[in-house]
């Protein structure tokens, strides 16, 4: 279920070197981007991902979002410990267009489904842009929906309070017009449970 996030408070963000449950990836499928894009083969593509799940499958449960048109590749590579899911998608960033996770006392787990447009519409994302909420849906737990454009990969923090991302990519025209930094710290204070507005790194990248 997805819930606004307005009414959102008392989640927090972990750290990301805390212990979590499982690590979520996404199977690459689409041949025209990645051979077109970034000039490599596919197949070699699926090897290498196929590798990394493997590896981490080896310490802690891996789930593995597979567009339906690339079961039986992922199947073939990946091991009996990555489970795969089902859902269709555009592209393989799941740190980007998955769940951003976040946790409370009581309530337990949750995600927040951020508003992707496949970093400032460089892409394909009509599946994309859903992938968080379908992902949450499939897990059971609380989906809260905003209309902040980012990505999970643009946000770090310390689980402490502490936030770091970038006025490059936040405050983008491509991403959130009209948007303040004020407007976007007040929401990662509310969806992220981020505390300390002195540590906000809102710096330009190079």
């Amino acid at each position: 279920m997805q819930h606004d996030d307005r009414q959102n408070s008392g989640w927090q963000m972990p750290a990301e070197w805390v212990r979590h449950a499982a690590t979520w990836m996404v199977w690459p499928h689409n041949q025209a981007l990645w051979e077109s894009s970034w000039g490599v083969t596919l197949p070699l593509v699926q090897i290498d991902f196929a590798r990394v799940a493997n590896a981490i499958a080896r310490f802690e449960p891996v789930k593995m979002v597979v567009d339906p048109s690339a079961v039986l590749s992922a199947r073939a590579l990946c091991g009996p410990n990555v489970e795969l899911i089902e859902l269709a998608v555009n592209d393989s960033w799941c740190r980007d267009s998955g769940p951003t996770f976040v946790c409370h006392p009581q309530q337990g787990l949750a995600g927040v489904s951020w508003r992707f447009n496949a970093w400032g519409g460089k892409s394909a994302h009509d599946l994309d842009e859903t992938l968080a909420r379908r992902a949450l849906e499939q897990l059971g737990v609380q989906c809260f929906g905003t209309t902040l454009s980012n990505e999970g990969g643009a946000i770090h923090v310390d689980g402490e309070g502490t936030l770091i991302t970038t006025e490059s990519v936040l405050l983008n025209p491509n991403r959130n017009p009209g948007l303040t930094k004020a407007d976007i710290e007040e929401i990662f204070t509310r969806l992220l449970g981020v505390k300390k507005p002195s540590g906000y790194r809102a710096t330009q990248t190079m």
